[in-house]
């Protein structure tokens, strides 16, 4: 990507990624079953691979979303 006098070389990720759920019920009952979490839809940006892996790894079923459907997933459960 080159804009006029400036070039972009490289891109890092920075901040942090952090998973959200409705209902904290739902994760005490499913971390007390050997932190299974595998009943627990999590929405991840389609965009965002950390987001994507961060589920992933503690095995809950991701559900992809925008910033525009965002709130109403949320709110949906």
């Amino acid at each position: 990507m080159i804009s006029e006098t400036y070039g972009v070389v490289g891109i890092i990720p920075m901040g942090s990624a952090f998973l959200f759920v409705n209902d904290r019920a739902l994760v005490a009952e499913h971390a007390d079953i050997l932190g299974d979490f595998s009943g627990i839809r999590i929405a991840v940006m389609n965009h965002d691979p950390a987001q994507i892996e961060m589920s992933d790894s503690i095995g809950t079923s991701t559900v992809g979303t925008s910033i525009a459907e965002m709130y109403s997933k949320f709110m949906q459960g």
